[in-house]
């Protein structure tokens, strides 16, 4: 599946190069389709890896999509997230270099952000960041102060940057990601839309 995926991005990108070298969309049009494009792509992945309503849970959501979120749900969660950590550590790496290319493009690109006109664009991205909180931040409630404090750019870019997966699941829980869910609880402050300003505040609570 992973790989389909990879097959149809390498199709879209080659689309949005003609375009552009056709002159047939406007610089406008052009990037709000990449942009939308390329979120469902890492979004998709990320779905394809990891229970996302797990994230959400074990985040601090006290409601998913109209229902409350109980402490048996919220047990039931911390089980999945830890034994994927624990167990699943190919999938748990795709998941955080999926998560920081995306939000590596969202940090490069903020003032293209209302260019993309697509409403899936901002929930990509509070998936994104949950993932990526997890994967820094790990499970482990007294490990808080050993976490190294970084801006957020090297926290992001580390993880492209890896290029085998021993190298990437070494850096899980190494780094601390607060200035992460501080800069996206920020960014997402600006959406009119009652689920993403539901995001917004569990991202704060994770800052």
């Amino acid at each position: 599946m992973g790989r389909s995926y990879d097959l149809w991005k390498v199709d879209f990108d080659a689309d949005c190069l003609a375009m552009k070298i056709a002159r047939s969309a406007g610089a406008r049009q052009l990037t709000g389709l990449k942009i939308s494009g390329h979120a469902l792509y890492h979004a998709a992945y990320l779905a394809l890896n990891v229970e996302v309503l797990d994230l959400q849970i074990v985040a601090g959501a006290s409601h998913i999509l109209g229902r409350v979120v109980t402490e048996a749900d919220h047990a039931r969660s911390m089980r999945n997230i830890t034994r994927w950590l624990q167990e699943e550590i190919g999938s748990f790496c795709t998941t955080a270099q999926q998560a920081s290319t995306l939000l590596q493009s969202a940090v490069l690109g903020l003032h293209d952000w209302d260019q993309a006109d697509s409403f899936h664009f901002p929930w990509c991205l509070y998936l994104c960041t949950l993932a990526s909180w997890v994967f820094h931040r790990g499970l482990d409630v007294t490990a808080e102060n050993q976490r190294l404090r970084t801006d957020l750019p090297s926290l992001i870019v580390t993880v492209t940057n890896c290029s085998n997966v021993n190298e990437l699941a070494e850096l899980s829980g190494r780094y601390c990601p607060r200035p992460l869910a501080a800069a996206m609880a920020q960014q997402l402050a600006t959406v009119r839309w009652a689920v993403v300003h539901d995001a917004m505040k569990v991202l704060v609570g994770l800052s």
